[in-house]
């Protein structure tokens, strides 16, 4: 085995003179032991090819694609090539081929002025029930590297394009903590594209998939309530040298993939936060709300007609009895039951993580409680109607007070509640004298009644009245 490894470098040394010959300087500098980016693995070919970019090629345009691409990794090599020599010559040397300077360390250790612009969203999912939101969209980043400076005049070119994010150093943004951010699977960071402009000023186009939780406190005007959805941004690595800062414009939304599927988005501009532990943080807040009127007509529609009926019960009391009125409010009282069905599919599943209740949840709790007390109220008015137990006339300002009540409302005389009383006062049998008695004795009794009717009548018309304007004054605080 000895004997091999000294015959390999023997052979080594015969052979590698020989390409000294017809490689350029500035080339040599770039083939040393611990390049990790391909010069290792470069063949005579490859080398020449970098020699003639750098000292035969005056214009760049003339290069089709791929060779393009070559040009490029050649200057990015010779760049790499010279930061690991800097460090090297600090006094740090990477034995390793994973530890290259360039895109393993910083580019200072004083301050990084990482600039994000242009935050645009391309797809966002918001589940209502568990309120949270996952983005997808890109961002822009913008750094300046002094490692990446080169002589315009020597390489004929103003910028170049990194082909892996490998190559250079990429401050990468998280919204978790340094601890889980690499694990968490709802957040998602890549790089689309970077260049470097020959003064050092590196610009990354960066994907991005992230997730947080919205905080929905206007839930009590659902289906027209506004999720707030704020997104908190940190650097992953470097954070005590990282300084974020923002270029002042809003959060856009991508045209060509961008789709609100029904919902309204707004965004506010991103701004920078610095915390007591100087880890500079990045913000911005979406506002989504329901661009569809759809679910709001189909709850709206049957709460205005349930209230709308419950309001009508006087004017529906000028044409029906008591008995009849009963009748509709149960009818009526089916109908809310059947509305709470509604809700109970449209609206609970968010119930249950909010501490609001919807205005028009209200409102039909209102309209249902109501109506109830109006139900109630109609059975116990019509029982006591239908009582003979009244020996005595009603106070003769009561009596007064239901004309005036009856006659303003113009209730019938002929309503099935008293009837039966108007049957009796028409028979008038006097064929005897204590026959004619007793029916002068009835027929008193019957007047008491029937005064007791007319101010039981009155009493419901006022009640219905006040529960109808109680719905509606309710209605109004409500909103």
């Amino acid at each position: 085995m000895p004997i091999q490894y000294l015959l390999a470098q023997f052979i080594f040394l015969l052979i590698f003179p020989c390409h000294i010959k017809i490689v350029h300087p500035q080339i040599l500098q770039l083939l040393g032991p611990n390049s990790i980016f391909g010069f290792n693995n470069l063949n005579s070919a490859n080398i020449m090819e970098c020699k003639r970019f750098f000292e035969n090629i005056t214009n760049i345009e003339s290069l089709n694609h791929h060779q393009y691409a070559s040009f490029e990794n050649c200057v990015y090599y010779f760049l790499a090539n010279r930061a690991q020599q800097q460090v090297a010559s600090s006094g740090l040397h990477f034995g390793t081929a994973s530890l290259q300077p360039i895109a393993s360390m910083p580019p200072n250790y004083s301050q990084i002025r990482l600039l994000v612009a242009k935050i645009t969203i391309q797809h966002f999912q918001l589940n209502e029930f568990l309120r949270s939101l996952d983005i997808v969209g890109y961002l822009e980043l913008r750094w300046r590297d002094e490692r990446l400076v080169w002589d315009q005049s020597q390489f004929k070119v103003p910028q170049i394009r990194i082909g892996s994010a490998s190559h250079i150093w990429v401050p990468y943004l998280t919204g978790q903590g340094y601890e889980t951010a690499l694990h968490n699977d709802n957040e998602q960071m890549e790089v689309r594209k970077i260049e470097v402009k020959n003064t050092g000023n590196v610009s990354a186009i960066m994907g991005f998939k992230f997730s947080t939780f919205c905080d929905d406190t206007d839930f009590k005007h659902f289906p027209n309530d506004i999720y707030k959805c704020c997104f908190y941004l940190e650097p992953l690595i470097s954070r005590p040298l990282i300084k974020l800062i923002t270029d002042g414009q809003p959060v856009f939304t991508d045209p060509k993939y961008f789709r609100d599927y029904g919902w309204s988005l707004t965004g506010t501009i991103p701004s920078v936060y610095q915390d007591p532990a100087n880890i500079t943080q990045m913000g911005f807040c979406l506002n989504l709300q329901r661009s569809s009127s759809t679910l709001k007509i189909e709850l709206e529609i049957p709460t205005l007609a349930c209230g709308f009926l419950l309001i009508s019960a006087p004017v529906f009391g000028l044409i029906a009895s008591i008995k009849s009125q009963i009748y509709a409010k149960l009818f009526l009282l089916l109908l809310q039951f059947i509305n709470l069905l509604l809700f109970s599919q449209r609206i609970a599943p968010q119930m249950g993580s909010s501490a609001n209740t919807p205005i028009i949840v209200e409102i039909h709790e209102l309209g249902l409680v109501l109506n109830m007390v109006s139900i109630i109220f109609s059975s116990t008015i019509m029982a006591l109607t239908k009582l003979r137990i009244y020996n005595h006339p009603p106070w003769d300002s009561l009596i007064y007070i239901s004309t005036l009540i009856n006659k303003f409302v113009k209730i019938s005389e002929s309503t099935s509640d008293h009837e039966d009383l108007e049957h009796l006062e028409m028979k008038k049998d006097i064929e005897t004298t204590n026959e004619n008695v007793n029916i002068q004795r009835d027929d008193i009794i019957n007047r008491f009644r029937y005064d007791w009717i007319r101010c039981f009548l009155a009493l419901h018309t006022i009640g219905i009245a006040l529960i109808s304007l109680f719905f509606l004054m309710g209605y109004f605080i409500i909103h």
